[in-house]
């Protein structure tokens, strides 16, 4: 299954880091923790995202999405 990238938005300072750890008991490979912006960020495999939005405590996950200038054919 393919891995996704993520930012992970948990607005409860309080809260914070049993959610980043309640997140990555769910599949989520933590890179970041911004604890200040409420925001966490990985990756994790595509069929996990719906448990991962299911983790109490966090608000939303967003999928990062690559954007890169096509190659040129001839």
């Amino acid at each position: 299954m393919d891995e996704v990238k993520v930012s992970v938005s948990i607005p409860d300072s309080d809260r914070f880091e049993s959610t980043v750890k309640a997140a990555s008991r769910a599949g989520l490979k933590v890179r970041d923790k911004l604890d200040i912006l409420g925001v966490a960020t990985g990756s994790i495999k595509s069929s996990a995202l719906a448990k991962l939005r299911d983790v109490p405590g966090v608000d939303s996950v967003e999928v990062q999405r690559e954007v890169g200038i096509p190659t040129r054919v001839r």
